[in-house]
């Protein structure tokens, strides 16, 4: 096609609707307005008084919109239309988010260049012309149905023209009648649709629209890095209802290759695990897989709630139907896992086990930005199927709007049970879960996806507060399956010593369960982050390949230890209650609990790191009885909750100053403003509590913790975090380079102000100048001079 008589039009426009400036691109020559008035839309339409064809990137829903509302008479108006928008999800199926790459952009530049934009514009076109080039030599029959689909189905006029001229010049025909596209149809769907539902679509019209081209393109390529793209699915929901009716719903039909083969769990785990069959153990009542149902419960998207024992395969339990959904229909599992050290383990896992690197992926503080960055971008892709996070993260706004670009499946709260206990006490973002997923539902304009919740422990109070809460939040009714908790492989034992005696009943301990250094591992549990570093030099001083492991050391090096432990070359960590769920070792041989833990549950989870390859392996609990009643393991765990909670006096301080910040900054900014952004060291400011920092009990934690509660009652509303950051380099080291760039961008009025500002920061002794990460959101020129600030 001769793009030498393509026009490409490329405008810029304020917030507001009004055309800022706009770029033309015509052959070789340019044309760029700055200034748009009436002369300016005058000289476009001479500048192009010969082209036959308009093209630009979403130029029919963006710039032929606010071209009209500005010049409804423009000549421009009257040609046929070409957007490269629209052309991109059918050329590049697999990369559906095909976007002007701003590349001639220096970081830092806020403005885009229109006619930048045309050449681009203009290069991905010439792109979607080779693609359809190459389909017309290679699979002709798939070009015409393309033809047929988007030209006859076409309902804007202008559009219709423009591709039709495109298809004529590459000689791409349309398909002679609806029978025919019939045929087509089946024969590049067959094994990758129902074959049942397909024939009763085809009966009823579908590929009768413009979109179902966009469906075309997606099934071709279906189960690899592809999602539709999200502007698809805005404008087009039927789409999603489409692929749910061809992929979702099993016919059960032996003879439809697609169902027996995607709808299968059996398959699906032999597909991406390699097992020929499910754990039979735990079973059914009735006998049978209690996990083969589980994941059955999964693909046909039920909402459930899973009790198994620590190392019995409850992971797989979702992992199965998260890699059927995604490859069913592109869609994404969240999980929610408490641990960094546990979601990574667990994603390094699950990458050996399936070989799927990029379909695999977490979020979490250990993470260096650029590896952030390579995430989120695999992300919009559709690259990933499942994406483990903290709660946490639920409180970014980078990560809520990143998966609201994406079809969710389902979302699972591993170790479920901590939603119960760690959301009371240390993790309130747990309790944040259900109004975010319902609250993401409503953005996305779906059902809320279903939830799985998975757990090796959960007493009878904390079962029901799972099911009530999920019940109350989301309105679903959860499925359980209870295996119990019991664990065959694993011995208990509890040992009575004195407190000075326990390094050395541990030191006996490993003597005697780890023979052979080079063979088996063990984890000491401890109560506090002193007995952790006091132990492990004890036990280093022993010749013991030993270290400790508590939430005070630094991410760096809690990553270094993981690995280490994992790889062998620390055959002991001793560890608080933090590393309980953090760690999926099978050769752990022995788990020894220092203290005694502070609950039921911490105790299954904690010893339940033991054998988990299902060989046998020994749990030693030491107790400290004290002596006459006193000074005993029991009274140290009580000291060590009282210390852990928040008295209704805190509660209420912290609201009283939460409600004074809220309308002291209302009044400062604006008096009808619903928010305050708060930090924990201003609530704390000016009020008292009874706080203590001894055995790690932060201020920050009991303040969040505080925070939820009240938001639990109704008595606030608090949504995500904020945070305002500027990144960039210094470009300038003096006075006279200064006054060069303010030249060029402030007026009279202005420069004085600048030259000031540069001054006060020149000034200033090298160490006390401020690093360029600590500056947040600097005010404008305009705020600077309308208050006199300096």
């Amino acid at each position: 096609m001769d793009l030498d008589k393509v026009l490409f039009l490329d405008l810029e426009v304020t917030s507001n609707g009004r055309i800022r400036e706009f770029g033309a691109l015509f052959g070789c020559k340019q044309f760029h307005i700055r200034k748009v008035d009436a002369k300016a839309f005058k000289d476009l339409e001479e500048f192009a008084k010969s082209a036959v064809l308009l093209a630009g990137h979403n130029i029919i829903d963006h710039d032929l919109h606010y071209l009209q509302k500005a010049d409804r008479r423009n000549a421009l108006l009257e040609l046929p239309v070409l957007d490269t928008l629209k052309l991109s999800p059918v050329c590049f199926p697999e990369n559906p988010y095909h976007k002007l790459v701003k590349g001639y952009k220096l970081k830092g530049d806020t403005r885009t260049d229109p006619v930048k934009d045309c050449e681009l514009a203009a290069k991905l076109l010439q792109d979607e012309i080779s693609v359809f080039e190459d389909m017309l030599s290679n699979s002709p029959e798939l070009a015409s149905l393309y033809r047929t689909i988007l030209t006859d189905c076409n309902r804007y006029d202008l559009a219709k023209r423009g591709l039709e001229m495109l298809f004529d010049q590459l000689g791409i025909t349309s398909v002679s009648d609806y029978s025919e596209t019939v045929r087509i149809a089946e024969g590049i769907f067959k094994g990758k649709v129902c074959e049942t539902a397909l024939a009763k679509l085809l009966e009823g019209g579908l590929l009768s629209k413009e979109h179902h081209a966009y469906l075309v393109s997606w099934i071709l390529v279906a189960g690899s890095n592809s999602v539709l793209p999200h502007w698809v699915c805005h404008q087009h929901p039927d789409l999603l209802d489409l692929v749910s009716s061809l992929r979702e719903v099993p016919c059960e039909r032996i003879s439809c290759e697609f169902c027996s083969e995607t709808h299968s769990p059996q398959k699906q785990l032999k597909k991406y695990f390699g097992f020929d069959e499910f754990r039979p153990e735990p079973s059914l009542p009735e006998g049978g897989s209690l996990q083969g149902s589980i994941v059955e419960a999964g693909m046909k998207n039920l909402p459930l709630l899973a009790i198994l024992p620590t190392g019995g395969g409850k992971s797989l339990c979702f992992q199965v139907p998260a890699l059927a959904n995604h490859y069913r229909r592109g869609a994404l599992t969240i999980v929610l896992s408490p641990l960094q050290a546990l979601i990574k383990d667990q994603v390094e896992n699950l990458r050996r086990q399936t070989g799927m690197h990029s379909s695999i992926d977490a979020i979490y503080g250990l993470q260096s930005r650029p590896e952030k960055g390579g995430v989120y971008e695999r992300l919009y892709l559709g690259d990933t199927a499942i994406l483990y996070v903290s709660p946490e993260q639920l409180r970014n706004k980078r990560f809520a709007d990143a998966i609201a670009q994406r079809q969710i499946a389902r979302w699972v709260f591993d170790e479920a049970h901590c939603l119960s206990k760690w959301g009371h006490d240390f993790r309130p973002d747990y309790t944040y879960a259900g109004r975010f997923i319902r609250e993401m539902a409503q953005r996305q304009g779906v059902d809320t996806p279903p939830v799985s919740c998975l757990t090796a422990t959960a007493k009878k109070d904390v079962k029901e507060e799972l099911l009530s809460y999920f019940k109350s939040k989301l309105e679903q009714n959860l499925l359980t399956f209870d295996g119990g908790t019991e664990r065959v492989n694993l011995s208990y034992d509890v040992s009575l010593v004195s407190e000075p005696e326990k390094p050395h009943q541990v030191h006996e301990l490993l003597l005697d369960y780890l023979p052979n250094q080079n063979e088996g591992a063990a984890v000491v549990f401890c109560s506090t982050r002193k007995t952790v570093e006091r132990l492990s030099a004890y036990l280093e001083g022993q010749g013991w390949m030993c270290a400790g492991f508590h939430a005070g050391i630094e991410s760096e090096e809690k990553t270094r230890l993981l690995d280490s432990f994992n790889q062998g070359a620390l055959q002991v960590i001793c560890a608080t209650n933090a590393f309980g769920m953090g760690v999926d070792k099978p050769d752990v041989r022995l788990v020894v609990h220092h203290d005694i833990p502070g609950s039921l549950e911490n105790y299954v989870q904690e010893a339940g790191r033991a054998g988990r390859d299902q060989e046998s392996a020994h749990c030693v609990l030491l107790y400290n009885a004290g002596k006459d009643g006193k000074g005993s393991d029991v009274d140290t765990q009580f000291s060590l909750d009282a210390y852990g909670r928040i008295s209704k006096h805190d509660v209420k301080r912290i609201l009283q100053s939460i409600r004074y910040r809220v309308v002291k900054q209302s009044n400062s900014r604006d008096a009808e403003a619903p928010y305050a952004f708060l930090s924990v060291s201003q609530i704390l400011e000016e009020i008292n509590t009874s706080f203590d920092e001894e055995f790690g009990s932060s201020k920050k934690t009991k303040v969040s913790t505080a925070i939820a509660n009240l938001e639990n009652a109704g008595f606030l509303k608090r949504d995500e975090n904020q945070t305002r950051v500027f990144e960039g380099l210094p470009l300038v080291h003096g006075m006279v380079d200064a006054r060069k760039i303010i030249a060029k961008v402030a007026s009279s009025r202005e420069v004085k102000v600048w030259e000031d500002i540069y001054l006060t920061f020149l000034n200033l002794p090298k160490d006390e100048q401020p690093e360029l990460e600590q500056f947040t959101e600097l005010p404008s020129l305009s705020s600077l001079l309308s208050e006199g600030k300096r």
